[in-house]
């Protein structure tokens, strides 16, 4: 009906003049004037959603549900809801809602399952959306939809032989139109990055990017491709316009975006970033758990001390991931010494019990995870809290699994800036175990304090195969040596690490 267009359309104008609460109401009103329409209902609960009022998003929807009954449109609002809430703890969730769709219409399964194809994706399960985009293809044999998630999940399995199928597809379907040429970019920066020495393979990405950019010049995807063979090519100036651009035309995938985040943030242009953040969050679509990390960081960096913490506790909150309460911590530490340069003394009290009371929060969730304890010991240290930093040192002999403690206590000890007794407890961490995790962190505490022989002992076991890794662990420990090499000097050295 005219008058839910309407309401809508009244809604995103209160939205982007920041009226919120008007906002709300209008759309409270429009919902009682149209009881059918469940449009209305899932923009009330985008607003919760982007109020963080979780539980009062899940009664729009479980009403909405009640009241009009299942379908693919409500499944769907319900997947974004729960990435929106849980970020990319959501696959096994979304999964669940493509089950059961005896009593939807032919169509609106296939939708359905395109729908969660993309939100797996999202939510980082490939094998997922892989199985969603193919029922979804088999379904619909002419959908280019499907086709073009299961090209993204060839290109991020890095199966070319599957992406180069998925093209015969999009071929037997469409021809080669912007969507097959986008795809043979998409097949020949595959093959580049395999073999970064094959020439010519980048140079043909971009000739069929330029065919894709001529048929479709407002397809948002094209400059987000262009900017990341730009980066392959480490012409970083280039590959930001082009991000810049393909933003400016709707682009939203989170790894564009992360990367355009990163990119701008090295580069000190922090307004811009939040300004991509901020665009991203008007969109109101969900939000990745590493964008708002990003997020955190650049209102951080740009005194937005209010967004910084509001963004580290929405983090935090539930969250049983440890890193997420030491990043609230980070945040209400700064604020706190920030207060008290300030002579605000009574809140920077505040904020810095707080931040030990994230720290102990974080220790409480990963007991065997040594930077849980560093970053404790850090704060307290930092702090001036000697003696409780000193009694947590006392406590990890008997909180922490017995062939862990060496580790625990010298990463410790290096965060509390005592070498020798962050040395000794290293050796003792090698001695009693030969975990790669233990051996790479120990080669890089030898670095770091200027003992290279050591470290390039350890560097070589690693090469050697004398220590259990895969085929990255030995690659970075090859790149290890080299520097390590360089470091000490010395002719032969210099030469081996060439």
């Amino acid at each position: 009906p005219e008058s839910v267009q309407a309401a809508l359309i009244r809604t995103d104008v209160l939205l982007a003049q920041n009226r919120l609460e008007e906002a709300k109401a209008l759309l409270q009103g429009a919902r009682d004037e149209n009881e059918e329409s469940l449009e209305i209902r899932l923009a009330l609960c985008l607003l919760s959603d982007g109020e963080g009022n979780w539980e009062e998003s899940e009664k729009i929807l479980n009403e909405a549900e009640r009241d009009l009954g299942d379908s693919a449109a409500l499944r769907l609002a319900r997947g974004r809801h729960l990435l929106r809430r849980r970020g990319d703890d959501t696959a096994e969730l979304v999964g669940e809602l493509a089950g059961g769709t005896e009593q939807l219409a032919e169509g609106e399964v296939t939708r359905l399952w395109q729908g969660l194809a993309l939100l797996s994706f999202q939510a980082g399960d490939v094998e997922q959306a892989r199985e969603l985009a193919g029922r979804a293809a088999e379904r619909d044999p002419n959908s280019l939809q499907a086709r073009l998630l299961m090209m993204d999940v060839a290109v991020r399995t890095g199966d070319a032989s599957g992406l180069a199928n998925v093209l015969e597809e999009i071929e037997r379907i469409e021809g080669k139109g912007a969507i097959w040429h986008y795809g043979r970019a998409l097949y020949f920066r595959l093959l580049a990055l395999e073999d970064l020495k094959q020439e010519g393979l980048l140079e043909q990405a971009k000739g069929h990017l330029a065919e894709a950019r001529e048929l479709r010049p407002q397809w948002s995807r094209i400059p987000a491709l262009a900017a990341a063979i730009h980066d392959i090519e480490a012409d970083q100036d280039r590959a930001i316009d082009e991000y810049l651009n393909a933003i400016a035309l709707g682009e939203r995938n989170p790894e564009s975006v992360r990367r355009l985040v990163f990119l701008l943030s090295a580069r000190g242009r922090y307004s811009e970033a939040d300004q991509v953040i901020r665009r991203v969050e008007e969109d109101r679509g969900p939000v990745s758990r590493a964008l708002l990390r990003m997020a955190g960081d650049v209102s951080l960096r740009l005194g937005h001390s209010d967004r910084a913490l509001a963004i580290a506790e929405r983090l935090a909150e539930g969250s049983g991931d440890f890193r997420d309460h030491v990043r609230l911590a980070q945040v209400l530490g700064t604020l706190g010494l920030r207060a008290g340069s300030e002579q605000r003394d009574d809140e920077s009290q505040a904020r810095l019990d707080q931040a030990e009371a994230a720290l102990r929060r974080g220790v409480e969730l990963a007991r065997d995870e040594p930077e849980s304890w560093a970053a404790l010991v850090r704060f307290l240290s930092e702090t001036g809290e000697t003696e409780k930093a000193a009694e947590v040192l006392a406590e990890i002999g008997e909180a922490v699994a017995e062939e862990n403690v060496p580790l625990v206590l010298a990463r410790c000890y290096e965060a509390m800036e005592k070498p020798e007794e962050a040395a000794a407890q290293c050796e003792a961490a090698l001695e009693a175990s030969d975990n790669p995790g233990v051996v790479a962190w120990a080669a890089n505490f030898f670095t770091r304090t200027g003992k290279h022989a050591e470290a390039e002992k350890l560097l070589r076991r690693i090469i050697a195969g004398q220590v259990r890794g895969d085929e990255a662990l030995v690659v970075w420990a090859r790149r290890k040596l080299a520097t390590t090499l360089a470091a000490r000097g010395g002719y032969p050295r210099l030469t081996e690490a060439i």
